[in-house]
């Protein structure tokens, strides 16, 4: 199954749709049941295909559910995997992005996210940043992936982040310097805390921190964040699409399963970037020496660091 996004000649301008209508699947899967979860795929994506849907998208692990634990080898999926082969070949006529555990050739553990069109698998990302802390334990049931890369699709180029990554601002600069123009972000958040307003807490960060992305990189951003109830967890929906600029173009309810459909115009991605210099200005260079200064103090610093063992603080 591969996993990278290596760039490819972008869509011609004109071969691309000057409009595109999003299906936003705001589902709650059933906890370990990867069949029914993949019946209610396929029965999305036809209703997606009857409101003419170009791209329908669900959360975070849709094929799974959240809580897995020791379920995680039981519901995973690889190249052979006949529900996964379902889902690729219901892409035909369209885009498709969903969340499923990911089983490796060596039999590692993966929270990925696939995106198809046309009946073909065009590009998989493997969540980068696993949670374990606090409710969130990914660091002992996944591994982590290693890309970031954006990719062409027949819609234009995209790019994928699973939760987490949303909140390392590097995964958006990357794939908006590597031109990205829509960036899906998949998520399974639930709900935690709450403001003064009585609104989930969690619920107005997502918002602000998406809001932010569209407005220094110039791109869409479609979180797509999945409902339902698991061993405890309420998690929110509230899914959001937000063009160039941090216009909201789309809130979908919170706490609400549904099909929701939002019509984005790609002419507002050069609109908001010719108007603002930010990303063309950006220098790359200036931010690759200083990173590659950073890690090398931290190499050195740790090289040097001594501990206990070694007669630190000893008489």
């Amino acid at each position: 199954m591969s996993t990278t996004g290596e760039r490819t000649r972008p869509t011609a301008p004109a071969a691309r749709l000057r409009t595109a209508r999003i299906g936003i699947a705001q589902v709650a899967p059933r906890l370990g049941d990867l069949a029914a979860n993949v019946q209610q795929h396929l029965e999305t994506i036809e209703a997606a295909r009857t409101q003419k849907s170009d791209l329908v998208l669900f959360p975070e692990l849709s094929t799974a559910g959240y809580q897995l634990k020791d379920l995680v080898p039981d519901v995973a999926l690889d190249g052979r995997s006949k529900h996964l082969h379902d889902l690729v070949a219901a892409s035909r006529g369209l885009a498709l992005g969903f969340g499923f555990v990911e089983e490796s050739a060596d039999h590692r553990f993966y929270n990925s996210y696939a995106f198809c069109e046309d009946g073909r698998l065009v590009h998989v990302h493997r969540k980068v940043y696993l949670p374990t802390y606090g409710l969130f334990e990914e660091g002992r049931l996944y591994a982590a992936g290693d890309q970031v890369r954006a990719f062409d699709a027949r819609l234009g180029r995209l790019g994928l982040l699973v939760c987490e990554d949303v909140w390392h601002p590097s995964t958006m600069y990357v794939l908006s310097l590597d031109g990205a123009e829509l960036v899906i972000a998949a998520s399974a958040s639930p709900l935690r805390g709450a403001d003064v307003s009585g609104e989930p807490s969690n619920v107005g960060v997502w918002h602000t921190a998406i809001q932010m992305y569209s407005q220094l990189f110039g791109c869409f951003v479609v979180l797509v964040n999945r409902v339902g109830f698991e061993d405890g967890l309420s998690f929110w929906g509230g899914s959001r699409v937000v063009a160039p600029g941090g216009r909201v173009a789309f809130d979908a309810p919170l706490l609400e399963p549904g099909l929701f459909t939002c019509e984005i115009d790609w002419n507002e991605v050069r609109r908001y970037r010719v108007g603002d210099p930010t990303l063309r200005s950006e220098r790359l260079e200036v931010t690759l020496a200083e990173l590659h200064r950073i890690e090398r103090e931290r190499r050195e610093s740790r090289g040097g660091a001594r501990g206990l063992m070694d007669g630190e603080g000893a008489p």
